[in-house]
């Protein structure tokens, strides 16, 4: 599994207090990769790029997105080495 979280923190939000907001946003992303995680061992995994794969900031204004990924090539167009 591979998971993708892109940010935008140019928001009112961000500029308040930028490590308590990431908490916010990071904790969404961990809820939807154990979500995944789940998912995964009944044999089904979604990566539907809806509702579900969009992260809000406290304000509830849509900041980024998470991307999760059985096979990394579907999902990660181009290289990505870490």
């Amino acid at each position: 599994m591979r998971v993708l979280i892109e940010l935008n923190t140019d928001t009112a939000a961000f500029d308040e207090d930028l490590s308590a907001e990431m908490f916010v946003v990071f904790e969404q992303a961990y809820a939807k990769v154990l979500e995944q995680k789940a998912r995964r061992t009944t044999g089904v995994l979604c990566t539907a790029p809806e509702e579900a794969d969009k992260l809000r900031d406290s304000n509830g204004n849509v900041v980024g997105k998470i991307t999760i990924a059985e096979d990394p090539a579907d999902a990660f167009p181009g290289p990505k080495e870490f």
